[in-house]
């Protein structure tokens, strides 16, 4: 479960003057919310996390187009790639939501490392990877 101080530690570390998504909320009120906001966040996220579900507002993103090279052609569509802008709380809650599940990869690895009735070799591919 998240707690309100992973929120408050990750709210400091989120980027500033980003644009903001289909929501129009910046990242700034994030930021600068407080103790209050970082409640309501940690409750909200808590219950996607508990119930799997994720409201359709929260997951949509606008897709712009952007030219790769400006002094290309500006008509073929090939010099233009997508990128898509998300609402703010869904880049917020996605950061937290890597960073707990990082931390039970972590977790796995350490307990298959301990365990001694395990075949060695699979565990040696697996911390490879890491």
């Amino acid at each position: 479960m998240t707690t309100v101080r992973d929120i408050a530690v990750h709210c400091s570390q989120q980027e500033k003057a980003k644009s903001a998504g289909p929501d129009a909320v910046p990242m700034e009120c994030f930021i600068f919310g407080g103790t209050r906001l970082y409640i309501h966040l940690c409750i909200l996220f808590n219950c996607f996390i508990r119930y799997g579900y994720l409201p359709k507002p929260f997951m949509q993103s606008l897709i712009i187009p952007l030219l790769k090279v400006k002094s290309g052609n500006v008509t073929d569509e090939d010099n233009y790639r997508a990128i898509a802008v998300s609402t703010a709380v869904s880049k917020f809650f996605s950061v937290l939501l890597l960073m707990r599940l990082s931390m039970y990869q972590t977790m796995i690895c350490i307990s298959l490392v301990l365990r001694k009735d395990i075949q060695l070799g699979f565990v040696l591919i697996f911390l490879n990877i890491l």
